[in-house]
């Protein structure tokens, strides 16, 4: 069982701000792209773990399972998901340069 998909991440709240009960989430996740096909969710999360707490890690897939070469990993404020872009953008993981920077989605 992945110990960071027993609950799904909290999300915030209209207008912002978060609700009693939820944890802000807005500017905490990257976006890391260009992966090699073959990582894997905990490599990805135990990669980026340097430079913070890593709440969750996830790797895109297609609609069979296979990877789509990207993922997204939360970190438990914004100051580490800054340190992460800063360490990481444009660095090589597993022979392959990546990119990470914001996520627009989050």
């Amino acid at each position: 069982v992945r110990e960071d998909r027993e609950a799904a991440p909290p999300t915030a709240g209209s207008g912002g701000r978060a609700r009693a009960g939820t944890v802000q989430t807005s500017g905490c996740q990257v976006y890391v792209g260009n992966l090699p096909y073959t990582t894997s969710w905990k490599e990805l999360k135990d990669h980026f773990k340097v430079a913070g707490n890593v709440t969750h890690a996830d790797v895109a897939q297609d609609g069979g399972g296979k990877s789509r070469g990207f993922g997204t990993v939360l970190f438990g404020s914004t100051r580490e998901a800054a340190k992460a872009i800063q360490i990481f953008n444009e660095s090589e993981f597993h022979g392959r340069t990546i990119e990470v920077r914001p996520d627009q989605y989050s």
